[in-house]
């Protein structure tokens, strides 16, 4: 994991020590990953999960930064598990301590179709699409009206 964002439907998410290493000590890193095709929502299935009980943690948002919804924080062997992003972004924060590192973190990325009716958001890679909606009448409004200027332009 880098201090960066990536647009992508595909690969493989790991910690810092890749597939066959730890990760690293005293790291704070903020990686945000975006589905790269509109109407597909990120997901990041998790296949293993180990750090540092209470002191090393990895907090996912669901969207394109950490001012999004906090999803959860997880330590241990407290495995996230799979995580569906509906705004079109996961945003995840990796914080270690200075001194013990465990194996980290193996995860699959894919995206899958958004859940009908979402709010309208920007995708991390600038396009437009509908995407998971709150059931809320004046949410819709806006997401239609959101959508129609955006297909005019």
């Amino acid at each position: 994991m880098s201090s960066t964002n990536v647009s992508t439907c595909a690969g493989n998410f790991y910690d810092s020590g890749g597939g066959g290493a730890n990760y690293g000590l005293n790291q704070n890193t903020t990686m945000t990953l975006c589905s790269n095709t509109a109407g597909q929502c990120i997901r990041i299935s998790f296949t293993a999960f180990n750090l540092e009980n209470n002191f090393d943690f990895l907090r996912i948002y669901n969207g394109p930064n950490t001012a999004s919804p906090l999803i959860g924080s997880y330590t241990g062997t407290t495995s996230p598990g799979v995580v569906t992003g509906t705004s079109g972004c996961l945003t995840f924060v990796f914080t270690s301590d200075g001194s013990i590192n465990h194996a980290g973190w193996t995860a699959a990325i894919s995206c899958v179709t958004c859940a009908a009716g979402g709010s309208c958001l920007q995708t991390c890679n600038g396009g437009r699409h509908l995407q998971m909606m709150h059931v809320v009448e004046r949410k819709t409004l806006e997401c239609f009206l959101h959508l129609l200027h955006a297909l005019m332009e």
